[in-house]
Formats: structure tokens, C-alpha cells, sequence
């Protein structure tokens, strides 16, 4: 019996060590506003759905990008916990509707965050620096363009598709591409564009260590850079959303 006990006790040492050498698997998940109509019927089937499609990547932890720093997410696992209990209904919000509904359906404890500290949206960084104005109307313009695109897309398509039109890959390689293009003429602001990814991409690595499977869900603003700087990356493997996004 001590050897089977034995056996067994080393069985798994192995199968944790070998995970930890693995690559974490990383599924980022760019989100932006949901539907006016959420809370219709057919719209709570689809995020419902969705939630569904997406446990079956089977993720260890479920991510979300938050402001504010380490130790103010007492409010966030506070409203994960009433959510789990029924006592709050989702809220109409990405955090609320998406990563609340994978983790409660996953049975997870706590939802884990991407802390953005307080730094100044791009927009302040880019009034507050002595920048060239024509090449911060250049970005402003290219920015709107990408809103009002998605506020197009959004009320012809389901919750799912909107979001893997979003997430496609290309389209985010094309994004990150165009974006450090528009920024080149503007130095500062480039800076601390960078400086803000990196922090994001630096704990999502912290989170992944020892071969997590994480979903991640953050701005779909964010996903493009976060993508590229993790892409490289030999302990990280990125899942393709849209796989899961568009599954039946």
C-alpha cells in the first residue's frame, strides 16, 4: 500500500513538473462595449453561449484588465462572489457578462487582474507632450475611425461574432502595425504607450508561470501590442480566440 501511495505521490510530482516546463497557454481576448440590447433575451442566450465555448479551452485562471492597482480588487472579488451567489445580476459590462459568467461556470474561487496603475489615457499623454499637432490629428482620426467601425459592427452581429471579428489576427497584426506607424512622429507619447504594454505583458508572464492556461480578457485597444510583445516569447503560447469565438 506505502508503494502505490508512493507511486502515486510521485505520478503527479512528474505531471506538475512537466506542466511547469511546458509553455502557459494564453488565449487574449480583446473586448470593447456589448450590445444596448444585452439584457433581451436572445442576447443573454449568446453571452450565456459564449461562456460555454469558451470553458472548453479549460483555463486555469480567468484574467481581466482593471484600474487601479495591486490590493484595490476587494470590490472586484466582491461583486464575483455576489455574482457566483446570485445575489447581483451581471452588469452590462465585458467583466461582468464574459469573464464572470466563464469563471463562475468554471467553478473558479477568484477572478484574477491586470493592474493599469493610474497612469493618463493616451489621450492626456498626448496633450500634456510638445507634440507635432498634425501627426496627433492623424492618430485621433485613425482612432475614431476604429471606434465607429466597431459601433457599426456591433448591432448586426452576435455577442460571438463581434468579438472574433474583432479578435481576428490579422486584423490585430495590421492594427499594431498601423498604430506604430501613426505614433513614430510622436516620441513621448510612443513612450509611454510602450511602457503601459509592457507592464500589462510583464504580469500576464507572472500569471502564466509554471504553464497556466489563461484567459485574458482586456481592451480590444491593448490587444494588438500586448499580442506582438508576447508573441515572441518561448515560455507563452497564444491561443486563437476565434476558434472558440466562432465554435458551434
Amino acid at each position: 500500500m506505502k508503494k502505490i501511495a508512493a507511486v502515486g505521490i510521485w505520478v503527479l510530482l512528474l505531471t506538475a513538473d512537466l506542466r511547469a516546463q511546458a509553455p502557459a497557454e494564453v488565449m487574449l481576448i480583446g473586448t470593447r462595449y456589448l450590445p444596448a440590447d444585452l439584457y433581451g433575451p436572445a442576447r443573454q442566450l449568446e453571452a450565456e453561449a459564449l461562456a460555454a465555448q469558451l470553458a472548453a479551452f479549460a483555463p486555469d485562471a480567468i484574467v481581466v484588465e482593471a484600474p487601479g492597482e495591486p490590493g484595490d480588487d476587494a470590490r472586484m472579488q466582491a461583486a464575483y462572489a455576489a455574482f457566483r451567489e446570485g445575489l447581483q445580476p451581471a452588469a452590462r459590462s465585458t467583466r461582468d457578462q464574459l469573464a464572470f459568467r466563464l469563471a463562475a461556470r468554471l467553478d473558479h474561487e477568484q477572478i484574477q487582474l491586470l493592474y493599469t496603475g493610474r497612469a493618463l489615457p493616451l489621450s492626456q499623454a498626448l496633450e500634456s507632450a510638445a507634440a507635432d499637432p498634425a501627426a496627433i490629428l492623424a492618430l485621433a482620426r485613425w482612432l475614431r475611425e476604429q471606434e465607429s467601425r466597431r459601433l457599426d459592427q456591433m448591432p448586426v452581429l452576435s455577442i460571438p461574432q463581434y468579438l472574433a471579428a474583432l479578435n481576428d489576427s490579422r486584423t490585430l497584426a495590421s492594427t499594431a502595425s498601423e498604430l506604430a506607424r501613426l505614433l513614430e512622429p510622436l516620441p513621448a507619447a510612443a513612450r509611454y504607450w510602450n511602457q503601459y504594454h509592457l507592464g500589462l505583458a510583464r504580469q500576464i508572464r507572472t500569471l502564466a508561470a509554471g504553464g497556466q492556461r489563461l484567459v485574458v480578457f482586456l481592451d480590444i485597444e491593448h490587444a494588438p501590442l500586448v499580442r506582438s510583445l508576447l508573441a515572441g516569447d518561448p515560455k507563452i503560447r497564444l491561443a486563437d480566440p476565434v476558434q472558440y469565438l466562432q465554435a458551434q
